[in-house]
């Protein structure tokens, strides 16, 4: 119904589609964000000729109206489309200019930019490509709540313009959320949904995501390495050889270690050549760093630890599209390790375990932790008192607390609990509860 009346131009008859239903549907988010946007559109187009549908339409605008994504109701700018061309024109400029890693921040501010735009022109293709870019921010940055509910705004807006393409988009982030949650048995379902969809819309892009999905869900599952493998190696046959880092981590994760090096040889003197502002930069260096690590190469592990520091709270993750790689402190633990630096180490990994838990990444999680464990193997920082106390940090008790339960004075404690955090180079309780906690003995 909505799309005949669009495709018609009539105003009444799309308002009728969207009141249809006149109760909020409890769970229904892709819905409402689906029926928010089309009160809009048949608002625009009924202008003041139906009173009564647009003062419904109105209301209905209110109720849909998501609370976790507000959702401003500016009036239309005095803008012809032709400035509104010129503007998102501009804008696009503005987010290519800034697509590497440093430049994420200037990608979310053009992505708020670009939906004040379309908010206020009521263009969809523009609000469905803010919301993409703020998206791909949001993933570098790790805002999970944020990300889930742009991703539903997105679903929306891909619904109403009835393009395959944005519908490819959405499957594939879908996808590569499911994959970050740890949801394995979704994967391969979503994974081939989207591929359809990208191969029915003729994207030359959706086959190459298709496979980056599938090669780190076999990295992560340890599983269909073997098929894997000759299919990343021929689509790297024609690309910069820098990507070839890319097939030796799937070399190196089915075994075949010798080959990896081989490749890690000739491509480690020349990562300073690496471009900077390419969109892979950051998760390349990130595959680099574990790589610089699985082969002792102390020589460029100082370089890698320059280059990823400036993104130590960040996630390599290089676009929705694509698949979560990992917390960069992961991959700076690593290398702190590898140059034996253990207390720079146990605080990157410490705050691996908290950056990938927020995000709600259990795979990375769980890697950080083995991380922390096996600096424990190496000789643990701390004395047995300070092992009592840390275990009642971590179980929630102040120091007043924890005071009266050990029989000390409070100022021995606090003298404890300065002391767990200089060793293990963090600085705050919380960090000292991840510790203690990936450090606790495992039950007989």
């Amino acid at each position: 119904m909505a799309a005949i009346a669009r495709e018609a131009g009539d105003g009444e008859l799309l308002a009728d589609a969207a009141l249809v239903v006149t109760e909020p549907v409890i769970g229904a988010w892709d819905f409402a964000a689906q029926r928010h946007a089309l009160c809009l559109e048949a608002l625009d187009l009924i202008g003041d000729r139906d009173p009564v549908r647009a003062e419904r339409l109105r209301t209905l605008v209110a109720v849909t109206q998501s609370p976790w994504r507000p959702h401003p109701e500016n009036a239309p700018l005095a803008l012809d489309p032709a400035a509104a061309d010129e503007r998102a024109r501009e804008l696009h400029a503005r987010h290519a200019a800034a697509i590497g890693a440093a430049g994420v921040h200037t990608r979310l501010d053009t992505a708020n930019d670009l939906m004040e735009l379309a908010n206020a022109t009521r263009r969809e293709e523009d609000a469905a490509w803010a919301s993409l870019w703020r998206l791909d921010a949001y993933a570098q940055l790790g805002h999970r709540v944020e990300l889930n509910a742009e991703l539903m705004q997105l679903s929306s807006q891909a619904v109403v313009l009835g393009s395959p393409a944005w519908g490819w988009r959405v499957a594939a982030a879908r996808a590569s959320v499911a994959l970050l949650d740890g949801h394995l048995d979704d994967v391969p379902v979503l994974a081939a949904a989207a591929l359809r969809c990208g191969t029915a819309a003729g994207l030359e892009d959706a086959a190459f995501v298709d496979l980056v999905l599938r090669a780190r869900f076999a990295v992560q599952t340890q599983t269909g390495l073997h098929d894997i493998e000759p299919e990343v190696r021929r689509v790297l046959s024609g690309a910069p050889f820098y990507a070839h880092g890319w097939h030796a981590e799937i070399l190196l994760a089915s075994g075949r270690t010798d080959e990896a090096a081989t490749i890690w040889r000739a491509l480690a003197p020349r990562l300073p050549d690496f471009p900077t502002s390419s969109i892979e930069w950051l998760i390349a260096m990130a595959g680099y760093a574990d790589l610089c690590a699985a082969f002792g190469d102390t020589v460029t592990a100082p370089y890698l630890v320059e280059q990823l520091a400036p993104y130590l709270d960040q996630h390599a993750w290089g676009g929705i599209v694509g698949p979560y790689e990992g917390p960069v402190a992961l991959f700076l633990g690593r290398l702190a390790a590898l140059l034996g630096d253990h207390t720079t180490a146990r605080s990157h990994f410490t705050l691996a375990v908290e950056l990938a838990d927020r995000v709600h990444a259990p795979h990375f999680g769980d890697a950080a932790r083995r991380e922390l464990r096996g600096l424990q193997q190496r000789g643990h920082p701390l004395t047995l008192r300070e092992c009592d106390v840390a275990r009642l940090v971590a179980d929630g008790l102040t120091n007043r607390q924890i005071a009266a339960r050990l029989v000390l004075s409070e100022r021995t404690v606090e003298n404890h609990v300065s002391s767990i955090l200089r060793k293990l180079g963090v600085s705050t309780r919380t960090a000292i509860a991840v510790h203690s906690s990936v450090n606790a003995k495992p039950s007989p």
